[in-house]
């Protein structure tokens, strides 16, 4: 992987280019589990057909059911090559799919009543 497109997030980025160079070792497999699900989890949001994934996901638990760390090991670089396929596959989004963010002048400040009473969880009906 030395051409990586970038997910939007530099940590993934980082170790994703660590693992195209060289392969994951049983001192950071817990590491690279932790920035595979946060990938996922990126992926899923953009929309990503994560379906193909479950076998690679199978072969991990029974890696790690098994404790046969060397081949824990190998299926989370897999892991990382299969997903690096999925976001290749996927199109940046366009100017006109971005929603633009509304932005308030000054801050917008609601008061709750949070304490122990009648009112308990009422928005006033006009908030100061």
């Amino acid at each position: 992987m030395p051409d990586i497109m970038p997910c939007g997030d530099a940590e993934i980025d980082a170790v994703r280019a660590k693992v195209g160079q060289s392969p994951t070792q049983q001192a950071d497999y817990p590491y690279h589990v932790a920035i595979l699900t946060t990938w996922i989890n990126l992926l899923h949001r953009q929309g990503a057909d994560l379906a193909d994934y479950a076998p690679i996901f199978d072969q991990l638990k029974a890696s790690r059911d098994n404790g046969d760390i060397d081949r824990l090991c190998a299926t989370i670089d897999e892991a990382f090559a299969f997903l690096d396929a999925v976001q290749t596959s996927l199109e940046p989004p366009t100017a006109t799919q971005v929603k633009p963010v509304r932005v308030y002048e000054q801050p917008v400040r609601l008061r709750y009543y949070a304490k122990f009473s009648d009112n308990a969880g009422v928005v006033p009906t006009n908030p100061v």
